[in-house]
C-alpha cells in the first residue's frame, strides 16, 4: 500500500468520525426516545413502578424497575439498566445492575447517515430500545 493511499484511508476514516460525533448525542437521543415510548406502553400494560430518568442532552439515562418484596419485609433492589453515550469509542452501551445487557457501535449507513450497529448489523432504534427494555422487563425470558 502506497503512502497515498494510506492518507486517503487516514482521510476518510477522520471525515467518517466527524460525521459520527456531530450525530452521536442525537442518536443517542433517538434511542431513547423510543426506550420511553417503550416504558410508556409498559407501564400502562403491566409495571406501573416503572422509571425513567436523564436530562436532555446528556450522555447518560437509567431505566429503573421496582421490585416489591412478596414479604414487604425484605428489600429487593430495583433493576436497572443505564445508558451511557461514549463519545470516545463511538458507542452506546447498556449496563444493567447484573452486568452488560448490550453495546451498540454508532457508525455510518451506506447513505452516510448515521446508525445503530449491534452484533455487526444495522438496527433500528426501535428494535435496539426494545433489546434493552425487554431484558430488563423479561430477564427469565432471556436465552442463556
Amino acid at each position: 500500500m502506497t503512502l497515498e493511499e494510506r492518507i486517503a484511508q487516514a482521510d476518510a476514516l477522520r471525515a467518517r468520525n466527524t460525521v459520527i460525533d456531530r450525530y452521536a448525542s442525537e442518536s443517542f437521543e433517538v434511542l431513547w426516545t423510543e426506550i420511553t415510548e417503550i416504558t410508556s406502553e409498559a407501564k400502562i400494560k403491566r409495571f406501573p413502578e416503572l422509571l425513567t430518568r436523564g436530562a436532555v442532552g446528556c450522555g447518560r439515562k437509567e431505566i429503573i424497575l421496582p421490585i416489591v418484596s412478596p414479604s414487604k419485609e425484605t428489600y429487593v433492589a430495583p433493576r436497572t439498566v443505564t445508558l451511557n453515550l461514549d463519545r470516545n469509542t463511538r458507542t452506546i452501551s447498556a449496563v444493567g445492575n447484573t452486568g452488560t445487557y448490550t453495546t451498540l457501535a454508532l457508525d455510518l449507513d451506506e447513505n452516510q447517515t448515521v446508525c445503530l450497529i449491534h452484533k455487526e448489523e444495522p438496527v433500528s432504534a426501535k428494535d435496539a430500545a426494545m433489546l434493552i427494555v425487554d431484558r430488563l422487563l423479561f430477564p427469565e425470558l432471556q436465552p442463556a
